[in-house]
């Protein structure tokens, strides 16, 4: 029972720490990021190239949460950091891909439902004739955040619960946090967003269980992100 005991301490431990480091280096690495967009937007440039260099910056996120879980996979657990489910292998991307298109069908279907029983109207948008640049930053942003929030979520976070508590404490714990994470991010935002990000926390999370692996989480994640 004492080691029990001592075993959770030391997982709840390494699980607050690395979510308040990650937490912190998120914060910085998001106001360098709106600093540098600012400062793209207000030069002037063209349009394209003020794009691909928000994308560029819009990249820090990323680095910051690889930089800190890799931190911890290498001095904490001393794995690689493939352990949390980053390994490539021959079908990462097919798995990504069908992630992508189950989220992309999923919401197709959610809105053909809608727009058939009157909840909203679809209209055209001519998005891509206008604003191409625009569209292909948002979409960059998408992926991006997309791949940081799985790495840490359904990642390290998930690696931690499953390691001491196993599978199903893994899903709905990194769900929770997942949800709670979004609800301190955006905390005038209505429960029902906190609601959604738990209940896409269980499908991800389950993904990640079933497949061993980020590649269908992160498809999944970036396919729901876009639509």
């Amino acid at each position: 029972m004492g080691l029990l005991f001592t075993s959770d301490i030391a997982a709840w431990s390494k699980l607050a720490a690395y979510v308040v480091i990650t937490g912190i280096a998120l914060e910085l690495a998001h106001q360098v990021y709106w600093k540098l967009n600012s400062r793209l937007i207000s030069a002037g440039r063209k349009h394209a190239l003020s794009a691909v260099g928000a994308a560029c910056a819009a990249a820090l996120p990323l680095v910051s949460v690889i930089l800190v879980t890799w931190l911890f996979c290498r001095f904490v657990d001393a794995q690689p950091l493939s352990s949390v489910g980053l390994a490539l292998e021959i079908d990462s991307f097919s798995l990504f891909s069908a992630g992508v298109f189950v989220a992309l069908l999923c919401i197709s279907l959610l809105f053909a439902v809608g727009a058939r029983v009157g909840w909203f109207r679809i209209e055209r948008s001519d998005i891509f004739r206008r604003s191409v640049p625009s569209f292909c930053s948002g979409a960059s942003d998408f992926l991006l955040a997309a791949v940081f929030e799985e790495i840490m979520m359904r990642g390290y976070v998930f690696m931690v619960i499953y390691s001491a508590w196993g599978g199903t404490a893994a899903v709905f714990g990194s769900a929770a946090i997942f949800s709670a994470f979004h609800f301190i991010k955006h905390p005038r935002m209505p429960l029902i967003f906190s609601i959604n990000a738990f209940l896409f926390g269980i499908v991800t999370g389950q993904a990640r269980l079933v497949t061993g692996s980020l590649w269908v989480p992160m498809g999944l994640h970036f396919g729901w992100n876009l639509a």
